[in-house]
């Protein structure tokens, strides 16, 4: 258990980014026990009339999905770093090791995942588009395991990465193809809703407040899990992992001698992203005003990319001194926040059915009429906390033996034999 709760000590350990991902699959489980409640309330109006009376103060809550593009810069970054080290120390990068390391990672607890749903509803062949990471690619209405594209997300990521960094040997070639591939992003973005008529005239929850299958289904395809669409939150955390290992001297003589400048730049990072926090999709457009409603089509078109910018941004910030540990860092590096980073993976898998069993708990079998804050909370909280126990199971009799085991540690020997 205490290899469970603490961190292994070692230099290249940054602990603030083990607060990062705690943060970000708690707001995705506190995100995903909100909008799940529709599926529990007799009438869709219900959850629309609970929605809109949520405080200012916790509008985050309706944008807790943005925990996701938190986790693709958070995970971009990472791996970056540990590419970019290779090849810099190397002059290579070993693909070989690479993609099995990743494999270990991923596919032994997801496998786990799959089979237990083949267990209790037999073969689908939908499930390839699972196991081969293709399941945000084709028709969504099939999807296993729904909120598993992610995954399929961050396999592609890991897929092409590593042979970018090989492909494109100068910084100007590496620029330039992230330029072109947000700008691409951008316009993937703008065309597909633009040239949707219903999209103009209607909010996320009008149409699934209309039953509009199709529409639901167009939206998620094309402007929510679309490779296109996530490609600037890896973009920019692998940029922030380009300069914390190629240009850490510079970004840190930088910050010590603009430090008022980067606390302003900080701070109005965060105001940015309260504001992008604060937009209200889930708010029919007839009840918008021109304001909202402007902010809502500036959401729709840059709000993701706007954000994983600013996260990549803050991540730097909070890394980068030397002389002293800031707040941020020290906070983010609270102990109590390991133990959800190193069960965030086992958590983010399972915790849908933790929360329809904390529904189940709170609330009956019955749909409900009404809903509070505090069952609201209580929901997210109880979520938490299964998909938390959950996970050290998980942990222990799966992930661990792939991760620290002897397996890893061969792989890794390799790499000092290759290396040396």
């Amino acid at each position: 258990m205490r290899f469970f709760l603490r961190p292994q000590a070692s230099c290249q350990y940054l602990a603030p980014l083990d607060g990062v991902r705690a943060i970000a699959v708690m707001l995705v489980i506190t995100f995903h026990a909100y909008f799940f409640l529709q599926y529990g309330m007799a009438e869709v109006s219900s959850f629309i009339e609970f929605s809109n009376s949520l405080p200012a103060v916790l509008s985050w809550i309706r944008r807790g999905d943005l925990g996701v593009d938190l986790f693709f810069v958070l995970s971009a970054f990472l791996i970056g770093s540990q590419l970019f080290c290779e090849n810099y120390q190397t002059d290579h990068i070993c693909l070989k090791r690479f993609y099995l390391k990743r494999f270990l990672r991923i596919y032994p607890i997801y496998l786990f995942a799959l089979g237990i749903h083949v267990a209790s509803k037999g073969w689908d062949p939908a499930l390839l588009g699972n196991i081969f990471a293709f399941n945000n690619l084709v028709n969504l209405e099939d999807i296993i395991i729904p909120w598993s594209w992610s995954l399929s997300v961050e396999i592609q990521f890991y897929a092409v990465f590593p042979l970018l960094i090989l492909a494109l040997t100068r910084t100007s070639q590496a620029v330039f193809f992230a330029a072109i591939v947000i700008l691409f992003s951008l316009i993937w973005t703008s065309y597909f809703y633009f040239t949707n008529p219903v999209l103009q005239t209607q909010s996320v929850i009008d149409v699934i407040a209309n039953k509009d299958k199709a529409t639901q289904i167009y939206y998620m395809q094309y402007l929510y899990v679309s490779p296109a669409v996530r490609a600037p939150a890896f973009i920019f955390g692998a940029a922030a992992a380009w300069l914390w290992n190629n240009k850490r001297d510079a970004c840190t003589a930088y910050y010590q001698r603009y430090k008022k400048l980067f606390l302003i730049g900080s701070f109005a990072a965060i105001a940015i992203i309260a504001v992008i926090s604060s937009v209200n999709i889930y708010q029919p457009k007839a009840t918008m005003s021109t304001v909202q409603n402007t902010l809502y089509t500036l959401n729709m078109l840059f709000g993701r990319t706007l954000f994983s910018l600013l996260a990549a941004g803050l991540l730097l910030v909070v890394l980068i001194p030397k002389q002293q540990v800031s707040f941020p860092s020290r906070l983010l590096s609270s102990k109590w926040l390991f133990p959800i980073a190193r069960g965030s993976y086992s958590m983010y898998l399972f915790h849908p059915i933790f929360l329809f069993a904390a529904f189940a708990l709170l609330f009956g079998e019955q749909k409900i009429n009404q809903v509070s804050l505090t069952q609201l909370f209580a929901l997210a909280g109880l979520g938490i906390l299964f998909s938390f126990v959950f996970s050290i199971f998980t942990y222990y009799l799966i992930e661990k033996w792939f991760t620290f085991s002897r397996i890893a540690r061969f792989i890794d020997s390799k790499k000092s034999t290759v290396d040396a």
